[in-house]
């Protein structure tokens, strides 16, 4: 089941919608095994698409209380196939050097303590960064379009 969060952003003068779905999938080589993913869709009235899929399994760190979310660069851009990581990070340092960490992104952290409520500082700065992350990675797709 998918669990769906939508915002309207206000973004180079004009309308967009970016949403946020958790779902579960499997990898048909390994249908054992379940994998849970937010999916972060953006919608610029050109085109709507994933523009991040966050895989829990592989992107989050829970130390103690804290659960701490990563995200590893990995990019696909349309029908050319997989954009460079390396290339990527030098692109989100120039716009968003903040969440550069090392080989990968870091989209912030939550204590594990209380239901997360999307009023919250920290839920607020970690939607706030998945969304520009988000936005970025589009950009980047544009950039390898035009250029390769």
């Amino acid at each position: 089941m998918a669990h769906i969060v939508l915002f309207l952003i206000e973004r180079s003068k004009s309308m967009e919608f970016v949403s946020f779905s958790f779902s579960t999938y499997v990898n048909m080589d390994k249908p054992d095994v379940v994998k849970t993913c937010l999916c972060v869709a953006h919608d610029d009235e050109k085109e709507t698409h994933h523009a991040l899929q966050l895989v829990f399994e592989n992107n989050i760190q829970v130390i103690g209380d804290e659960v701490r979310f990563y995200h590893h660069g990995r990019i696909a851009v349309g029908n050319r196939g997989s954009g460079r990581v390396d290339e990527l990070r030098m692109f989100v340092e120039e716009r968003y050097p903040e969440i550069v960490a090392g080989k990968r992104f870091y989209m912030g952290s939550l204590v594990n303590d209380r239901q997360w409520n999307i009023d919250e500082p920290d839920v607020i700065k970690l939607l706030e960064r998945l969304i520009t992350y988000a936005l970025i990675r589009d950009e980047y797709r544009d950039f390898v379009k035009t250029n390769r």
